[in-house]
């Protein structure tokens, strides 16, 4: 295909909705809407801490109405391509053939296509996942980075980088304003506007609705999957003509098949994990490294009897419809989304109320507008509680809170909250919807354990296919760290959580220090490899499994 045929193509974001006016705005949104706008021509980092449903995008979009008007671009981040549904039919309507949108994706073809409509500044409101924040825009007028606090937004693999904070640096370097928001804000964002680095802007309330009412319950007290409260308050709601949404951040039937002589788990081969067992088809898989085999009836170890264990999204399918047999359910996780379309499709068939209960996991708490919505219900909040990353607590209330926060967009919502650890701060602060609450005593924590945002950190991982010599390079680099580590702190070496992924080996360091200039200028004397073994440096990690 020619770069004129490419050019002469229907634009990808070609499903334009019908164009839809601007609504007008609440004194709370003025106040928001006036101070940006004071900004414009200039650099200014602001956060946007927004309730759930406060009218964050309708901002974006009269913020975009009068980049346009001044001949100027928008740039929104989103974290997640199954969010560019909705978002391209919103933007479209107010913006029309104005919207580009760039994400992973797209194919060549229309990679290419969009990108020479930026370019050539036929697209001057861009929309996308984090690549997008290299757009090919010229005059830019203001960049928005929406969901702010999701993990999305950090590419793990190399160049590594937070196209939030580059968003920032981009910026700058346009003269440009750039709104980070969020309802859940991320801890280091929050703390750069208490010490004054970003403006903080505030939306308290919610327009068109209330903020739901929480209930959380004590699994400990409860048998089966779900409780009769969280049984009941579904019941109502459905009966009562809404539609409901359900979380389980856990892939597949249950999390691994386990010998009930023994106790032995079946793990994948090549990483360091039990497989998940998938239940249609019936199937053991690695979420890592993509290894598959057949279920076992009997244990290859003491020919004991196979059960699986645990909860896994499927599972919870299995039992809503087995509980509600005309219950119509959409799932929205990995393995049930195939195909491109696949996310406009369940979306869509949510909206035209062709679906009664959205069934998902993470995907479904982040950003989506739906207003028939009048119940949530999370089956199991603690499956991140337990990760060995100190971040763990903060992502479990960003998470509930934001999906709590669909309920009750078009009228009184509530949400249920199932949990084994009732009186944790991250599910408590989360029913409250307590963002301050949260934050001031996480802060805390952070502050006595050093880590950031008062402390610089970095992770240095080895990896290599002899596990001797992964962990001989490891105590190797870590001497030779520590003999110029004045003022930064060197923790392990030690084996990675997740020991072998791949079939290679992983240990790992982790770094910390005040002066970011002092990590940095360290981190430089690193090598590449050390012999057969990769030396891999994650600067402000996000994981460190």
């Amino acid at each position: 295909m020619t770069l004129e045929e490419v050019e002469e193509e229907i634009p990808l974001s070609f499903a334009l909705a019908p164009r839809e006016d601007h609504l007008p705005l609440t004194p709370e949104q003025e106040r928001v809407y006036d101070k940006v706008v004071k900004s414009l021509g200039t650099f200014v980092p602001f956060l946007l801490h927004g309730v759930t449903g406060s009218g964050k995008t309708e901002l974006y979009f009269q913020w975009g109405k009068l980049c346009l008007e001044q001949g100027k671009g928008l740039l929104v981040l989103i974290p997640e391509i199954s969010l560019t549904p909705q978002y391209i039919r919103r933007f479209t309507a107010r913006f029309g053939q104005e919207v580009a949108v760039l994400h992973s994706g797209l194919t060549a073809r229309e990679r290419l296509q969009e990108w020479l409509r930026i370019r050539e500044g036929r697209a001057r409101v861009v929309l996308g996942t984090r690549s997008a924040l290299f757009a090919p825009m010229d005059g830019l007028g203001l960049i928005v980075v929406d969901e702010e606090h999701d993990t999305s937004f950090k590419q793990e693999e190399s160049p590594r980088y937070n196209a939030r904070d580059l968003a920032v640096v981009r910026a700058q370097m346009e003269g440009c304003p750039v709104v980070l928001a969020s309802a859940t804000p991320s801890l280091e964002s929050y703390y750069n506007a208490l010490q004054g680095r970003y403006t903080l802007l505030e939306l308290r309330e919610r327009i068109g609705g209330t903020l739901p009412s929480v209930e959380i319950v004590d699994m400990t007290q409860e048998k089966g999957l779900f409780s009769r409260t969280f049984f009941e308050s579904l019941k109502r709601a459905l009966e009562a003509g809404g539609q409901a949404l359900v979380l389980l951040n856990r892939r597949g039937y249950a999390p691994f098949l386990m010998c009930s002589a023994c106790g032995e788990a079946v793990r994948c081969p090549n990483c360091d994990i039990t497989l998940t067992f998938h239940r249609d088809p019936p199937v053991l898989k690695c979420h890592y490294c993509g290894h598959h085999q057949s279920p076992l009836d009997r244990c290859p170890w003491c020919q004991g009897e196979m059960r699986v264990l645990g909860v896994g999204i499927q599972r919870v399918e299995e039992e809503l419809k087995s509980l509600f047999p005309d219950l119509k359910v959409a799932r929205m996780d990995r393995d049930a989304l195939s195909g491109r379309k696949a996310h406009w499709e369940v979306l869509q068939a949510l909206e035209e109320r062709e679906v009664d209960l959205l069934l998902g996991t993470q995907m479904v708490a982040k950003g989506h507008h739906y207003p028939a919505i009048s119940f949530v219900g999370v089956v199991l909040a603690d499956v991140g509680l337990h990760l060995p990353d100190f971040r763990a607590a903060e992502r479990t209330f960003q998470l509930l809170t934001q999906v709590v926060g669909r309920a009750g967009r078009g009228g009184q919502g509530q949400a249920v909250i199932q949990t084994y650890m009732p009186s944790h701060p991250a599910v408590v602060y989360a029913a409250r919807q307590d963002f301050l609450g949260f934050v001031e005593e996480e802060l805390e924590r952070r502050k006595a354990l050093g880590y950031p945002p008062f402390s610089h950190m970095a992770r240095v991982l080895f990896t290599g296919t002899r596990k001797e010599k992964v962990e001989e390079a490891a105590w190797k680099i870590a001497e030779d760290l520590r003999q110029g580590a004045k003022g930064v702190e060197i923790l392990g070496p030690a084996s990675a959580p997740l020991a072998r992924l791949k079939n290679r080996f992983r240990w790992h360091l982790i770094l910390r220090g005040q002066s970011r200039k002092r990590l940095l200028a360290l981190l430089a004397t690193l090598p590449q490899r050390v012999g057969s073994v990769k030396v891999q440096i994650d600067m402000d990690p996000y994981g460190v499994l």
